[in-house]
């Protein structure tokens, strides 16, 4: 793995480390799938989207109820993420919410 597939994979490993985090199986399966998207060379910049719009999806599903250390993980991926420019589902309905003011 390069340098930036490294560190978003020890961001999500410090994730699912998390005592809470480990109390949800499906959310650790969610996130181990991601540590091998990016073993199998994936890159970051499409495991961060990927990532990101799931964690969006488990927020909106949990009624925004989540261990912290999820949501420690969304934010530093949705702030690489916006400093890319790249599109994710909460740049969308931000976007959105903007307009209609």
């Amino acid at each position: 793995m390069n340098k930036k597939q490294t560190e978003l994979f020890q961001l999500i490993q410090n994730a699912t480390l998390d005592f809470e985090v480990q109390k949800d199986p499906k959310l650790i399966e969610l996130l181990e799938g991601f540590m091998k998207d990016l073993q199998r060379g994936i890159g970051p910049r499409m495991v961060s989207v990927k990532l990101s719009n799931a964690i969006s999806c488990y927020l909106v599903l949990h009624h925004f109820k989540a261990p912290n250390a999820l949501k420690v993980l969304f934010s530093r991926i949705e702030e690489k993420i916006k400093s890319r420019e790249v599109m994710t589902s909460s740049y969308v309905l931000e976007a959105s919410r903007r307009s209609k003011s």
